[in-house]
């Protein structure tokens, strides 16, 4: 049995870029992993539930924390990696 196999792991910003690789990496690593993005996603990573999370929000937030708590029960990680990135001179 994997150690982490009963353990849950919420990824925010997980739906490009490094939050996605975080996602993947810890889904192939056992985990339960929900990822989410602002927008919906039309394809998650593989073995990832993903959400639709602004977590700018504080009721989206709250919200998310409510669904992965009734469907595990826990949160053992979370990946905050969720960002906005302004392109533009100075």
């Amino acid at each position: 049995m994997n150690a982490n196999s009963e353990k849950t792991a919420v990824v925010t910003g997980a739906s490009s870029g490094i939050g996605r690789a975080s996602a993947e990496a810890l889904a192939k690593a056992g985990f339960t992993v929900f990822g989410t993005s602002r927008r919906k996603a039309d394809n998650g990573p593989d073995g990832v539930t993903m959400l639709v999370c602004d977590v700018t929000d504080g009721e989206a937030v709250a919200a998310l924390v409510s669904t992965v708590l009734s469907q595990t029960g826990r949160i053992d990680l979370l990946v905050n990696n969720a960002g906005v990135g302004q392109l533009g001179g100075a």
